[in-house]
């Protein structure tokens, strides 16, 4: 497992995503009352199941993990990130339609 993630952070150049990550993150916390529609928590389950489901296939993959994750990790970021976008929308306008008191 460790082997998976030296090489993850290698091949995908994490530092590049680290914004997404973050505003994703931020969205979350921010957008806290987001959480209560189940459109949200349905979008956050697939972007789970989706990372899930790679995290996997590297686990039983017989392929050489040098080799496999140079050819994936930019594809699966590719198809993470508009659904994260999105979800950072949906709690933006949760943290809009009620204002803090």
């Amino acid at each position: 497992m460790s082997q998976l993630i030296d090489l993850m952070g290698e091949q995908i150049r994490i530092m590049s995503w680290i914004p997404v990550i973050i505003v994703a993150l931020l969205a979350a916390v921010i957008g806290w009352n987001g959480w209560t529609r189940p459109d949200v928590r349905a979008g956050w389950f697939i972007l789970f199941v989706q990372l899930a489901a790679y995290s996997i296939v590297y686990l039983i993959t017989p392929w050489e993990l040098p080799v496999l994750i140079p050819i994936t990790a930019p594809r699966l970021m590719l198809q993470v990130t508009p659904l994260a976008m999105l979800l950072v929308a949906m709690h933006w306008s949760a943290a809009e339609s009620e204002p803090i008191k």
